[in-house]
């Protein structure tokens, strides 16, 4: 099964800031905050937005996985 990330080592990754992230998704940049720090999850659809976004790298299981989880 292929390992996936959390959204904190995608935007790391490719250099984006929570800002730009939220424009692609289309939620507004305090919303990727939240969920960058774990007070608040993604709706359904944005967590299907984020899966498409990030190619298959961030999914549903990546927001819900305990932190260094394998």
């Amino acid at each position: 099964m292929k390992q996936g990330m959390k959204l904190t080592d995608y935007l790391t990754q490719e250099r984006l800031t929570a800002s730009d992230f939220a424009v692609k998704v289309g939620v507004s940049q305090p919303c990727i905050s939240r969920y960058l720090a774990g007070q608040r999850m993604p709706t359904r659809e944005v967590i299907d937005r984020i899966f498409r976004i990030t190619d298959g790298k961030v999914s549903a299981n990546d927001f819900f996985l305990p932190e260094g989880a394998p």
